[in-house]
């Protein structure tokens, strides 16, 4: 399913270009059909400072069995109420997850308003500690500049990147229009919990 894309032209150390030219227009027209979804769940913008200039649509989430375990380390997700909306684009992360030989864990569509940003923040806990992150880009008129540790990349339409999200990193959008980006993670190795 992964094509490999080619060699960057500079050495990186956080962040890693999969495949270009993928194609995004299934999950576009997914989004197109069911705007109404970015409203379903406000919680991560709500809560998260550094993703207040955000909106999300999850697709899988964290499944909490106790109160008292904290959302950052509970390692077993489910399907999101918009799951069923988006059966192509559960099609491609499920493929995705395969051709990297892991396990789908929790999966969103962000879209960061017009010249809004994702402030800088890491992503911890022992759910991220055994998963590695990834990002394709759906819509980006300009690209998609995001930085991790001191390296930016800008990502552009139909990229697929991963990126070490264990270390400081930030996103933005100069664009007079949204940028959507679908983020997942994929535990590589290890007992299955999803």
């Amino acid at each position: 399913m992964l094509q490999e894309a080619p060699s960057p032209r500079i050495d990186l150390r956080n962040f890693t270009l999969l495949q270009t030219g993928v194609d995004v227009r299934a999950m576009r027209e997914e989004l197109a059909h069911n705007e109404a979804d970015w409203l379903i769940s406000t919680v991560r913008q709500n809560t998260l400072r550094c993703q207040r200039e955000t909106e999300s649509i999850f697709l899988r989430t964290a499944l909490r069995t106790d109160a008292q375990t904290a959302l950052e380390d509970v390692q077993t997700t489910q399907p999101a109420l918009a799951a069923p909306h988006f059966p192509r684009t559960l099609a491609w992360l499920h493929a995705a997850a395969g051709s990297l030989r892991g396990e789908l864990g929790r999966a969103l569509f962000a879209k960061i308003r017009p010249q809004g940003q994702v402030y800088r923040h890491i992503d911890a806990g022992r759910y991220y500690a055994c998963r590695r992150r990834f990002h394709l880009v759906i819509w980006s008129m300009e690209g998609s500049p995001m930085v991790c540790g001191s390296e930016e990349v800008l990502m552009r339409e139909g990229e697929f990147w991963e990126f070490d999200n264990k270390k400081p990193h930030e996103a933005y959008n100069r664009a007079t229009t949204p940028r959507v980006h679908l983020i997942f993670d994929v535990r590589v190795g290890g007992p299955a919990h999803g």
